[in-house]
């Protein structure tokens, strides 16, 4: 035994130092001896490639295991293999969760809340949702301590309390959670839960757009171009602009899809309009062109009329009318009504397009009607009133 236990303590200072090949045949001989956690951990070196070659096939018997002895992680990672396969292995991840759970292993008591938020694998409790971050979130874990402010946020579980929100939020920014200082950024700007205070926003926010928050950079970009709670810095607005440009923003399980995408391409069009109209940047129509493009294909109405222009008059990029055309037409459909007149432009000369003068008197009727002067006298000149 004593021999186990010191084989057991040298394999936990080598882990600090990088696991050897030797290493992991230590832990495998103390496994096989039956010893629990070296059952873990020799999973876990499987899982992390620490040793040995990655393969998640070989750490599942070990996590099995390690769990049928009541060892805690383990159970918590052999729910996960369970959770993976799906159907009736559902509800045994769940139990797996649940002895994990209920020996104070906070990952499992948080995966566990997941489980009843969702109904993943047993009936959906947003009650026992609750119940279980706490529980996880009492003990330091961030994650919890975030999904437990959302609750206050939104009632899941637990009512309304934007005070017990901000509480939250403000444990798992401490941590560095990404999310929670981007919330606990809006919750002092807008002083939901806290006491207002503009400049801790910013601090929260910078916090969280430094680590990809889409969010928070959009915020920052519009707080530094505003002017309204600070002097207008157009270089801070462009370098804040740029990160929320970019698709390599972290994912927001707060945000759906849609909506980022939505958020992202309104920052992609401002940051064109800055290369464009030089602010906070040298002026650059091929970056401009760029952008607007890349807010065109989220079907941004004003990306998608200036790129059609871009194209149009080969400015910022070449020069080509078919492309013009169809970025028109999807300005167009989102009721621009420029795109409209453009979009008869193109149809009456065949720009882009088969001349059709129908096609052109639909557009410029389109575009009349919401009062395009040019649209009008387009339509006076063919005779149509």
């Amino acid at each position: 035994m004593k021999k186990l236990l010191l084989s057991v303590s040298l394999l936990a200072v080598a882990s600090l130092f990088g696991v050897t090949a030797a290493d992991v045949e230590n832990y495998r001989k103390a496994a096989e001896r039956g010893d629990a956690k070296a059952q873990y951990e020799l999973g876990m070196c499987y899982i992390k490639g620490s040793g040995v070659v990655k393969n998640r096939h070989k750490a599942e018997p070990w996590f099995r295991k390690s769990a049928d002895q009541g060892y805690a992680p383990a159970q918590f990672r052999y729910g996960n293999f369970c959770m993976l396969k799906r159907g009736k292995f559902r509800k045994v991840a769940v139990g797996l969760y649940q002895k994990s759970a209920d020996q104070g292993y906070a990952p499992a008591q948080y995966v566990l809340g997941n489980c009843y938020k969702n109904g993943n694998g047993i009936s959906k409790d947003l009650v026992k949702a609750a119940y279980w971050y706490r529980k996880a979130a009492d003990q330091g874990y961030e994650p919890a301590q975030f999904d437990l402010g959302t609750c206050y946020v939104n009632g899941i579980g637990v009512s309304k309390d934007g005070r017990q929100a901000a509480y939250w939020y403000q444990k798992a920014a401490n941590q560095g959670h990404a999310e929670a200082q981007s919330k606990l950024g809006d919750f002092y700007f807008t002083g939901t839960g806290v006491i207002k205070d503009i400049q801790k926003a910013v601090f929260w926010w910078s916090k969280a757009g430094e680590q990809g928050i889409l969010e928070a950079q959009f915020n920052l970009g519009e707080y530094y171009s505003n002017g309204k709670h600070t002097a207008k810095d157009m270089k801070q607005a462009v370098y804040w602009y740029q990160k929320a440009a970019k698709i390599s923003s972290l994912p927001q399980y707060t945000l759906t899809a849609e909506a980022q995408s939505a958020l992202r391409a309104q920052a992609q069009y401002i940051l064109a309009m800055c290369y464009k109209n030089g602010e906070g940047v040298a002026k650059d129509m091929t970056q401009a062109a760029q952008w607007f493009g890349e807010a065109a294909q989220s079907r941004h109405v004003e990306a998608s009329y200036n790129f059609a222009l871009c194209a149009f008059n080969g400015i910022g990029k070449k020069k080509n009318y078919r492309t013009a055309f169809s970025y028109f037409q999807r300005a167009a459909s989102g009721k621009h009504n420029q795109a409209q007149y453009y979009c008869g432009l193109c149809c009456l000369n065949g720009l882009g397009v088969r001349k059709d003068k129908n096609k052109a008197v639909y557009w410029f009727k389109k575009s009349a009607k919401q009062g395009n002067a040019e649209a009008k006298e387009a339509l006076k000149k063919l005779g149509i009133q």
